[in-house]
């Protein structure tokens, strides 16, 4: 979504929480050798850091990597000095001295939590697919956002990006130039005996010779022509896919440390991106493939534009896993279900292929995981499919299938995925996405394919297991919601064509085999085209933008209560800043015009942050909104799946809404009274109503890293003051509950914890509480 007059903040976002206080500030995944605990064992870690300058007591917070078990593992009586680190170590043994959680740290990635004492989340971050002895930190240290470092272990993070000479095979997947492979078969009629080897002779390799980018030479490596469909499709063009294996003949022979590749020919694809891109948002959330573009030459021919894609094998497995003996299956090309078939190999060897320790052949581990996963009850589910399933990353995979329609998968089709054991566990890794962003439709609707609602979810227990538990339900939601307005989000998507454009279209234009031509391949970036047999392939930018817009209508919530204009779960003065923010916008009216207090079904609207702003839901978004605010004063509920940034102090627009709306507020209720002090505030207006309470306005400002707040009590009470952030998110409170006299008070506030930029501050004492805005520096 973009950013006009006001920005929109999707808050099932899993990025990570402002860093204030105490901060989650560093962890490694896959700890080989950096550093080992009082045992001398390479566990995984996670480092806190106390931004604060006083001590924090981490007395009954909370560490968890479950959003389903918030409570999971509890810190012990230990504190946090000022400014420093602890190492807290993941490795399910807190039976063992020190601090050691119950659970270990997934290397293919999960949600990292931390919760105060009132299981309030306080700060989150999550990772994806980890590299070993490669940390995940936040950079600047304490407040920065995370990126791959150097570890740096209980010391102020560097930012230093880690070595690549561990892994040379990087090169071949550089995004920033299309890479060059010649081919020299050692016989003239080349093409004629890899068709024969391929069609007759059960997809015998043939060898050749490999000049890697004008420089690097291999001698016989095996070539192989590879596909199904897109080897049929393509079968009578020179421009088919190959399969490259550079240790065919000599066990020892790899180009950058690979041993495989694969050329994809795009035969189902005339925007040539869809691998490419579909790849990058998917590694964004589990272990997938790498991509990279090459021109192929065989002699001095180029036969065309290719798609590198890595190879799903050994290789893959020790790059990307912590377990990295276990067993490897691929769903058959009829598809897998994950239906028990019976307690034996032969009853799944047609859906599934085993592709390592194959002299070792046992199936045992994946016939128990298949047989819980049809027969466990539903209240032992979650507890018992832990055991046989990375349930986070099952339920990233299939959110990414639904985000991108991809449905030439377990979702729709059955097929193209594998199955890797890995620390007991089974993950899914994803194959194929020649027809993501809907080319392969399942005889389904792309765009408005229901997330819920499957027409073939009894035949994917998978699915249908994780739908049927409410907790792993809304976690698939979360993951949509993220990819959608993160990584998979319109505009990330337009970005990332632009830069992949940038890149292929000149090779795409002189590619001499291309299977579509120039403009089509142009078209398709935009919009669809139609191809062989009539068949509709989706635009990249219009799929894109359609079906994130469907998606945004499925998965939040379409309940308003009239009042709660920025759906935060409570009435209050903050209520009238979204219908200034949305102020004239129209809509979908409900089915009745209500200010009463409840549930009231809606159509999310275009954007879908006024559907609240229209608070008694005539349609448009006016003055009378600000009724249902005073109506429903103090009103709460926990129906919260979505709220919204509505402060942009500085748009000349939205101040003119503001002043509009203060002029129209009339009488002398608390309601009245709360949103006409936060408006004074924000609009630097002089109240004229007399004003026994009295909150001044903080000084300096803007400030760093302290100012001074005054504020004056009529009576004698408990006082709280608040700090929030422009999201509405509280970020910190000096005062809590306290007791204080009668008269004016002053309250020094250290804001060194705070980033720089405008805070709201709001003061409690009985029924009064007012508004004022500050600003920090740095």
């Amino acid at each position: 979504m973009k950013l006009l007059n006001v920005l929109l903040c999707l808050l099932v976002s899993v990025s990570t929480l402002p860093a204030q206080g105490m901060v989650i500030n560093e962890l490694l995944a896959r700890n080989d050798t950096t550093a080992a605990d009082q045992d001398g064992e390479y566990d995984d870690w996670i480092e806190l850091y106390n931004n604060s300058n006083t001590a924090v007591s981490l007395h009954g917070y909370f560490l968890t990597d479950d959003n389903a078990d918030l409570t999971k593992w509890m810190l012990p009586d230990t504190s946090i000095a000022a400014n420093a680190f602890l190492i807290i170590w993941a490795d399910n043994d807190d039976m063992q001295s020190g601090l050691h959680t119950n659970f270990r740290l997934s290397g293919s990635g999960e949600t990292l939590f931390m919760l105060s004492q009132d299981t309030t989340i306080t700060d989150q971050v999550t990772f994806w697919s980890q590299r070993s002895d490669a940390s995940y930190g936040r950079y600047p240290n304490g407040v920065g956002d995370f990126k791959q470092m150097i570890p740096t272990f209980s010391s102020p993070n560097s930012g230093n990006e880690p070595g690549r000479e561990t892994d040379a095979s990087d090169i071949l997947f550089t995004d920033s130039l299309v890479h060059s492979y010649k081919l020299e078969f050692y016989t003239d009629n080349w093409e004629d005996s890899l068709r024969i080897n391929f069609e007759q002779l059960g997809q015998i390799f043939m060898p050749a010779r490999l000049t890697y980018n004008n420089t690097i030479i291999l001698d016989s490596i095996g070539v192989r022509y590879k596909g199904n469909s897109s080897y049929a499709m393509s079968r009578n063009t020179r421009k088919k896919s190959f399969k490259l294996r550079f240790d065919k003949y000599d066990n020892d022979k790899r180009l950058y440390e690979m041993e495989r590749l694969n050329f994809n020919n795009c035969v189902n694809d005339p925007s040539f991106m869809r691998e490419t891109i579909g790849y990058s948002i998917a590694r964004r959330y589990i272990a997938a493939p790498r991509t990279a573009y090459a021109e192929l030459y065989v002699e001095d021919e180029l036969i065309g534009l290719y798609v590198v894609a890595e190879q799903i094998d050994e290789l893959f497995i020790d790059k990307n896993f912590t377990d990295r003996n276990e067993n490897l299956f691929k769903a058959a090309e009829n598809g897998a279900a994950m239906i028990y078939r019976g307690n034996t190999k032969n009853d799944y060897i047609a859906e599934y292929e085993l592709k390592t320790n194959e002299n070792r052949d046992d199936w045992t581990s994946l016939i128990e995981m298949i047989d819980s996963l049809n027969h466990t009850p539903d209240s032992t589910f979650v507890q018992v499919m832990s055991n046989h399933l990375d349930l986070d990353n099952i339920i990233r995979h299939l959110a990414f299938n639904m985000v991108l329609s991809h449905f030439d998968s377990y979702t729709g089709s059955g097929r193209n995925y594998y199955l890797y054991e890995n620390d007991n566990r089974f993950t899914v890794i994803p194959w194929d996405f020649n027809e993501v962003f809907g080319v392969y439709g399942n005889n389904w609707n792309v765009i408005t394919q229901d997330v819920f609602n499957i027409s073939n979810i009894n035949q994917r227990p998978l699915i249908k297991r994780i739908l049927d538990n409410d907790s792993l339900r809304q976690r698939y939601v979360s993951y949509i919601g993220d990819m959608i307005s993160g990584p998979a989000s319109t505009d990330s998507v337009n970005v990332m064509i632009d830069d992949v454009y940038s890149l292929i279209g000149g090779s795409v234009q002189s590619d001499p085999n291309k299977h579509y031509n120039y403009q089509m391949f142009l078209d398709n970036i935009d919009s669809d085209v139609r191809i062989e047999l009539g068949r509709l392939v989706p635009g990249l930018r219009s799929f894109s933008a359609a079906r994130n817009a469907n998606l945004t209508m499925q998965i939040y919530s379409n309940e308003v209560y009239p009042g709660d204009c920025d759906n935060n779960g409570v009435v209050n003065e903050l209520d009238i800043l979204p219908i200034a923010a949305y102020f004239l916008h129209e809509g979908n009216p409900r089915d009745r015009t209500s200010f009463n207090w409840g549930a009231e079904d809606a159509l999310l609207w275009d954007n879908p942050a006024a559907t609240f702003a229209d608070a008694n839901g005539d349609g448009r978004v006016d003055e009378v909104d600000v009724i249902a605010i005073g109506v429903n004063w103090g009103n709460t509920h926990e129906n919260v799946t979505l709220s919204f940034e509505v402060f942009n102090l500085d748009n000349p627009t939205y101040r003119s809404n503001l002043k509009f709306l203060y002029s129209s507020l009339q009488g002398h209720g608390e309601a009245v009274t709360a949103m006409k002090m936060l408006l004074e505030s924000i609009l630097d207006l002089n109240s004229e109503m007399p004003i026994q309470y009295s909150l001044d306005q903080n000084y300096p400002n803007p400030f760093n890293p302290t100012t001074s707040i005054g504020f004056t009590l009529l009576k004698s009470g408990l006082v709280t003051l608040e700090i929030y952030d422009v999201t509405g998110r509280l970020v910190m409170t000096p005062l809590l509950l306290q007791q204080l006299n009668s008269g004016h008070h002053q309250l020094l506030l250290n804001g060194s914890g705070l980033a720089a930029g405008s805070y709201l501050y709001r003061i409690h004492s009985g029924s009064w509480s007012s508004v004022k805005s500050l600003t920090v520096v740095k």
